[in-house]
């Protein structure tokens, strides 16, 4: 387990390395995509270099340069979570570090990471559901995104997380214990009907207030793994709502998603025979 968690902690490390390094190649390019500073932006920018770094005009033109730097990758930044998430990083930043961009674009790039898994929380309370909460966040002037996800989890009643996004909630809320206890405390705080966690190819694991199902995940040939993981959400709540008990519902979760990683893309075709087979074989 101590082996476990060092890997997947390696990884998270690598995920922020990751943003870095992108963010640099950005940067290195701004000759090609760099904008042009609003002129007002940039005589309250000079302003504030006065300011912060009187009677010392090599310092404040250093830090000025800085700023306009960070400004322009700041302006450059992609990433894969939702374009309005990271719009609403960028809005937290600046009411977070007005006029500071060098402390901003660390602040957009850490939050990023965090912003990486709000869009399960979008497709679970729906997008209307979703912006309220988001637009209640962002007016009560708080400025972490783990409060956010504070706040949508306490709107949930089902959560579903793999291993690698458990290492990120346990570097977020500073979880301690077993992957297993950090679950339970989970769905205990946040009065949670059932709680999902996948561990790959090796097993997944369903807690809920009255049983705990473990499944080992089926050897399949792996041809593609997008949509495993909503394939497997959406079969389990199907199941459960069609009223199958628990243990019957996490078996036709885990044969659904197996079925999807043997083919290429986000919408197979569903051969509910081969699904079926990978059922009973469990």
């Amino acid at each position: 387990m101590v082996d476990k968690i060092k890997r997947l902690n390696t990884i998270f490390t690598h995920m922020k390395r990751f943003n870095s390094l992108f963010i640099s190649l950005v940067l290195g390019s701004t000759a090609v995509f760099a904008q042009e500073m609003p002129a007002d932006l940039s005589a309250k920018l000079e302003a504030k270099a006065a300011e912060v770094n009187a009677g010392n005009s090599a310092a404040a033109k250093t830090w000025l340069k800085k700023q306009i730097g960070a400004w322009e990758t700041i302006q450059n930044m992609s990433f894969a979570a939702d374009e309005n998430d990271i719009k609403l990083i960028k809005d937290i930043a600046e009411k977070k570090y007005p006029l500071d961009y060098v402390n901003q674009e660390k602040f957009i790039n850490e939050q990023s990471i965090v912003a990486s898994g709000l869009p399960e929380f979008k497709v679970s309370l729906g997008k209307d559901g979703y912006e309220a909460v988001r637009k209640k966040f962002f007016d009560s002037g708080k400025t972490d995104l783990n409060e956010l996800i504070e706040i949508l989890l306490q709107k949930a009643n089902v959560l579903k997380i793999n291993d690698i996004e458990m290492v990120i909630l346990r570097q977020l809320f500073n979880l301690k214990g077993t992957d297993n206890e950090v679950c339970e405390t989970l769905l205990k705080k946040y009065n949670l009907k059932y709680l999902i966690f996948t561990v790959g190819e090796n097993y997944s694991i369903i807690f809920s207030e009255k049983d705990c199902t473990f499944v080992e995940t089926p050897k399949v040939k792996v041809a593609d793994t997008i949509s495993a993981g909503d394939s497997f959400g959406a079969a389990f709540m199907q199941s459960i709502l069609n009223g199958e008990s628990q243990i019957d519902a996490h078996k036709n979760a885990v044969a659904a998603a197996a079925f999807v990683c043997t083919k290429i893309g986000a919408w197979p075709r569903y051969n509910k025979k081969k699904i079926k087979e990978i059922r009973d074989s469990l």
